[in-house]
């Protein structure tokens, strides 16, 4: 606690790879009062937690995305490391906010036929949308993703 009775959070996401890799991310700092004058004050604010939620989301959507990339970088049926043909970003509708991520496009092995993030991320809107789906519908939800029609929910 400082002098001033405002105390700091501060929140870090580690992120370990199968490899033993480990990078550590700062997603928010957050600054409360040490001494309150009301419960109302006491822990985080709804809008504290939706930008936490927000940033762990998309620390940890890049991250698996990126993991993704890079295992099918290697062609499944020769081995050879395909070659990087550019990167574009995508943006992906999450529960916790849209996440932009980078997809690299690889150029393809003769033997394979589509590039991996397609198999990914046909869709923008994450799986979990479909899940809460029908609990939109059935309260008259008009807002839809412009993709829903064209992918089935699994």
């Amino acid at each position: 606690m400082t002098a001033t009775g405002v105390m700091q959070w501060t929140v870090r996401l580690e992120a370990r790879t199968s490899a033993g890799e480990v990078t550590t991310t700062e997603l928010v700092t957050f600054s409360r009062p040490g001494v309150v004058s009301t419960l109302a004050e006491i822990g985080l604010m709804l809008a504290e937690t939706k930008t936490l939620l927000a940033k762990l989301q998309a620390s940890v959507l890049c991250g698996q995305v990126a993991a993704y990339a890079a295992h099918h970088r290697v062609c499944a049926a020769c081995g050879v490391l395909q070659p990087l043909k550019d990167r574009r970003t995508r943006r992906l509708q999450t529960l916790f906010g849209t996440v932009e991520v980078e997809a690299p496009r690889f150029k393809l092995c003769r033997c394979r036929l589509t590039t991996p993030l397609v198999e990914v991320t046909v869709s923008p809107v994450c799986a979990a949308w479909f899940r809460i789906r029908p609990f939109w519908v059935t309260r008259g939800a008009r807002e839809r993703p412009a993709c829903e029609g064209r992918i089935s929910a699994g």
